[in-house]
């Protein structure tokens, strides 16, 4: 058997053993003609025996110093920390998939912020736009304004115009009016003077006739 710090965990019979090592089963001393092997783990040694080791076996761990074993103690501890270490490879597969998983989120949410980003692009790109249109309108509107202050202007001069031929037409009225009583006074005066003048012919006329008669 060889120190349990040597390179081999089985004891090939003739070799030198630690005073120190015992069979971890039996606790009986482990000497170098004993068939033992020594525990990978715990680094016990323990009597093939003791460990129910079939000679086969144990002649073919002698051939192949490579052959991992541990013992019964140890072998429960391992399928614990095998199981264990299956849930935490399991744990960190689903760990990886979540990154995965989140990665591809994040690149998405990265892709939608360059999304965003151009549409804030185009948004303020179409409010500067709007901006200009609006300036653009006010100053429409302005212009507007100023030729309806204009028109007014010239609404209230034609106004005062149309007021003041109005009041002229309204004394030409008058004055035609006037004109008209003057007529028909002056066609009254006209019509008692040819009155007048038919009687003073008729009177003319009746003396000519007269003297004619007289002579």
């Amino acid at each position: 058997m060889e120190d349990n710090k040597g390179d081999s965990n089985v004891n090939k019979q003739g070799q030198d053993v630690n005073v120190d090592d015992q069979c971890g089963n039996c606790k009986s001393k482990v000497k170098d003609t004993d068939k033992a092997v020594a525990c990978e783990i715990c680094e016990v040694w323990f009597h093939t025996k003791c460990e129910e080791i079939p000679d086969e076996v144990y002649e073919f761990m002698v051939k192949g110093n490579q052959l991992f074993w541990c013992c019964t103690h140890c072998r429960f501890g391992c399928v614990k920390l095998h199981n264990r270490m299956g849930k935490i490879e399991k744990s960190q597969t689903e760990m990886v998939q979540r990154q995965v998983s989140l990665k591809a989120m994040v690149s998405g949410v990265k892709e939608e912020i360059c999304k965003g980003q151009d549409r804030n692009k185009e948004i303020d790109q179409q409010q500067n736009e709007l901006s200009g249109m609006q300036q653009a309108l006010s100053h429409t509107v302005q212009e507007v304004k100023d030729s309806l202050m204009a028109n007014q202007d010239k609404h209230k001069e034609l106004e005062e115009r149309l007021g003041y031929m109005e009041a002229k037409s309204v004394k030409v009225c008058e004055t035609v009016e006037k004109n008209e009583e003057h007529t028909q006074d002056l066609q009254g005066r006209v019509g008692v003077l040819e009155a007048k003048m038919l009687n003073v012919e008729e009177k003319v006329c009746n003396m000519i006739t007269v003297q004619n008669t007289e002579k």
